[in-house]
């Protein structure tokens, strides 16, 4: 979220938290199969044939997305946490590597690739991974894509 939102102000800014005043923007972004669109996970889920019906449910009142917002998620809750929502409204934007196994029972491989989308359309400096085969949190993640990663983030992070 907070590749997307560093340079402007968003519900999760509270000044109660005190340092409203200091940027939250960040120079790289590394998502390894990170859910990205709450709204879509169900309907994507569906698409991962590798599941079945292992597939996690995203929309009940016990996932993990509902219990994160304190209830089942309503349309308003759930565009609030959508990544690419802010990306329009954002001035600038970090480069962003992101991992994601198309075999992936807990976040679809479609959230990546939505967000994928969205980075390319905001102009955004992006890398995408498609592992096959991978699941979520996958050992193969480790073998790799710790590499790539490290790179990634000494060439963003250069002096």
């Amino acid at each position: 979220m907070l590749g997307a939102t560093g340079d402007q102000k968003t519900i999760f800014d509270d000044a109660a938290l005190r340092n409203a005043d200091q940027s939250s923007a960040v120079q790289a972004v590394v998502s390894w199969f990170g859910p990205t669109n709450f709204a879509t996970m169900d309907a994507q889920a569906k698409e991962v044939t590798a599941c079945g019906s292992k597939s996690q449910v995203h929309g009940s009142a016990d996932s993990p997305e509902s219990r994160w917002l304190g209830a089942v998620g309503t349309s308003s809750q759930t565009a609030s946490t959508n990544i690419s929502s802010y990306l329009a409204g954002a001035k600038t934007l970090p480069a962003w590597y992101l991992a994601h196994g198309d075999s992936d029972c807990n976040v679809p491989d479609g959230q990546s690739a939505e967000l994928d989308a969205a980075l390319k359309k905001a102009g955004a400096t992006q890398t995408y991974v498609v592992l096959k085969g991978a699941g979520h949190a996958d050992p193969m993640f480790d073998q790799t894509q710790v590499q790539p990663t490290i790179a990634f983030l000494t060439q963003t992070l250069a002096p």
